[in-house]
């Protein structure tokens, strides 16, 4: 695999993720929003049934179905960055590879969980392991019929010169992602009760749901900045085609490839 280093600025990816954002913000935004909504939604109707067991339902439901949403995001925002008619409908895309994509969350996660155990300094380990396997669903998302461990393989070595970047501009969407948290914060007075007494409420859920309206919209924002990342990683977009301002020339599209 050719190595490509990513040497645009963090404020050039994101401004990249805004042109590509633009006019669009609303399909992007209801597109997370519906995300958010299949792991929440059915939570709300667990809880409401089982709600003696509801906290063990929601950990087994999110597991399984993480992974291809996941997936279906990369699906989505790649659509959204290329011009190639991106739907909402394509968040739920994963779940046509299942397995593949279930395994490829799995195996992410117990990576990340061996690297954390490890003494001292498995924290920053475990940190690092995740940009190694950044691009792992971007990857999957581009190719059809690959796998999960070829994918991280892939990812892994697409991050070799890149992991800096890729953290620096993580970094980057910190002030934004405090004004994400707000409404989930002024949701949070409303369950305090609940959380202080670990009670797994629906109206817990209900209001966390509404609460994270505003990280739906931080979502649209950073995968748009990070499909941009990803299309530099890959080779796919070349720096020589971004202006100053992250415009593309281009008279069709948003996006130049060569």
């Amino acid at each position: 695999m050719e190595r490509n280093i990513v040497t645009e600025s963090c404020s050039t990816l994101r401004a990249l993720g805004r042109e590509v954002l633009r006019g669009r913000w609303k399909l992007a935004f209801l597109a997370f929003l519906t995300y958010n909504a299949a792991i929440y939604i059915p939570t709300i109707f667990s809880t409401a049934l089982f709600a003696d067991s509801a906290p063990v339902i929601f950990l087994l439901y999110s597991v399984l179905v993480t992974g291809p949403l996941l997936l279906g995001c990369a699906i989505f925002t790649l659509r959204l960055f290329r011009n190639e008619g991106p739907s909402i409908g394509q968040i739920f895309y994963g779940f046509e590879r299942f397995g593949r994509s279930l395994a490829l969350y799995l195996a992410i996660c117990l990576f990340a969980f061996l690297w954390f155990i490890i003494p001292v300094a498995g924290i920053v380990l475990s940190v690092v392991a995740m940009i190694r396997y950044s691009q792992a669903f971007f990857i999957m998302a581009d190719n059809y019929g690959i796998g999960a461990f070829e994918s991280i393989a892939r990812s892994k070595q697409m991050m070799l010169g890149n992991k800096a970047k890729y953290f620096l501009l993580c970094l980057s969407f910190i002030g934004w992602g405090l004004l994400a948290s707000i409404p989930y914060a002024l949701a949070g007075f409303l369950t305090e009760q609940d959380a202080a007494t670990y009670e797994f409420t629906v109206g817990m859920v209900v209001v966390s749901f509404i609460g994270s309206v505003g990280y739906s919209a931080l979502m649209a924002y950073m995968m748009a900045a990070m499909a941009a990342f990803y299309e530099m990683a890959a080779g796919n977009l070349k720096p020589g085609y971004i202006m100053s301002t992250a415009e593309v020339i281009d008279d069709n599209s948003n996006i130049k490839y060569e």
